[in-house]
């Protein structure tokens, strides 16, 4: 089928692109009992298989509370800009046979930093390009991430915190401009993942100047796609768990947000991921775990994994740092092979394709019976009422141009 023609099935099979705000609001304001958070998925490759595994694992779970999810600089090396990618879930969710809200999301829509404090030049006009073809394709869900262009270079949080409002501000600004009866969700970023953990202090200097926002995302001690050992394995990470809830109190109450929002999790410890609903985190973005699922597969066929391992060896040799293993190097590159190798994922034997499909539901049925989202559907159901989506397919995005500049950023 065509993009046109999977938007029309799914629009006539009862598939409803939605914006996650009315559930935010309604966590914001304590009418939801229910304690859970949202898990967002980065669905890097063989996106239609997964999302049909994944809707297949939220059926079966009577789950609501999911998202969807890219960054900016996965659409790049996945070669997934939105106008692709939303279709793809919208097949996933057809192969399903779901009915509902899908909730898809642009994840850290991030500024690189010409210096501190000052994005590069284009940067911000770039990523209102990306907006609006975002928007038109259906990811009602946008987190604005200028914490790179937090100005560390200053002593005081209020000076520090400085670009990243002005920034967020003038994207919150430009996402409300495009909005037409429904109001997109929007995040923010405090300071970026793999930093220093939060404070209440930068909370308060950020949302006293931002308004629109329904989360804010913060960084507890943990790294996108997790701290490798020499080995290739994953070294534990140490998260403060508790500042979750401290910060999801403060902002929840004072500044009427749902709460706080947990990236680079899906390589924590199992047990890590039944108290962020305990410590009130209102979701949690997990990528590179889903990834692991799949290229560690037994039925993952071994003749790609070495393709993988020569192209990263002899493409991606510049990025190699001073005293890296192979195993490092290669776990910490491996993400952009979902591009360069699309056609051959796509052809690996329905055997294989099969077992991953189903590994993928069983996995995610776990992070769904964890984070406690099971039994949310009736009230997602009930909470997502606002007008039916109708896509805008004469905008498409600037890829690939526009990757370059996000190589190295965080997804």
């Amino acid at each position: 089928m065509t993009n046109t023609q999977i938007y029309e099935a799914a629009a006539a099979a009862g598939i409803r692109i939605s914006s996650i705000a009315p559930l935010y609001a309604a966590i914001a304001r304590g009418d939801v009992s229910q304690q859970f958070s949202v898990p967002a998925v980065n669905v890097r490759g063989l996106t239609t298989l997964t999302a049909a595994a994944i809707f297949r694992a939220a059926k079966q779970g009577d789950v609501g509370a999911f998202i969807f999810e890219l960054a900016r600089s996965e659409m790049g090396y996945t070669e997934q800009p939105p106008e692709v990618f939303v279709p793809l879930i919208l097949a996933g969710a057809l192969e399903a046979g779901w009915k509902g809200p899908v909730f898809i999301q642009g994840d850290h829509y991030q500024a690189k930093a010409a210096r501190s404090g000052v994005p590069v030049v284009g940067e911000i006009d770039a990523i209102k390009a990306l907006v609006r073809s975002s928007i038109a394709a259906g990811m009602l869900n946008i987190d604005i991430d200028m914490s790179t262009l937090v100005d560390l270079e200053k002593t005081s949080v209020a000076e520090q915190q400085i670009p990243n409002v002005r920034y967020t501000n003038e994207l919150v600004s430009y996402i409300r401009s495009l909005e037409s009866g429904i109001a997109v969700s929007i995040g923010g970023e405090l300071g970026h993942i793999g930093g220093t953990n939060s404070t209440k202090e930068e909370c308060e200097v950020f949302l006293s100047q931002v308004a629109g926002l329904r989360k804010l995302s913060i960084q507890t001690g943990t790294e996108h796609g997790g701290v490798v050992n020499a080995d290739g394995t994953l070294a534990k990470m140490t998260v403060d768990f508790n500042l979750h809830k401290e910060l999801t109190e403060f902002i929840r109450s004072r500044f009427g947000l749902a709460g706080t929002v947990q990236h680079g999790a899906s390589t924590l410890p199992d047990e890590a991921f039944v108290r962020l609903p305990q410590v009130k985190a209102v979701e949690v973005h997990l990528a590179t775990g889903i990834q692991n699922l799949v290229f560690d597969h037994p039925a993952f066929p071994s003749e790609l994994t070495k393709q993988f391992e020569n192209w990263i060896f002899a493409k991606r040799a510049a990025e190699r740092k001073e005293n890296m293993t192979d195993a490092q190097f290669v776990y910490r590159e491996r993400k952009r092979v979902w591009g360069p190798f699309k056609q051959q994922l796509l052809e690996m034997s329905p055997s294989a394709a099969e077992q991953l499909s189903q590994a993928i539901e069983w996995r995610m049925g776990e992070f769904f019976n964890w984070l406690g989202v099971k039994g949310t559907r009736s009230l997602v159901d009930g909470l997502i009422t606002h007008q039916e989506f109708v896509p805008d397919l004469s905008i498409v995005s600037g890829f690939p141009d526009d990757t370059a500049v996000t190589d190295g950023l965080a997804d």
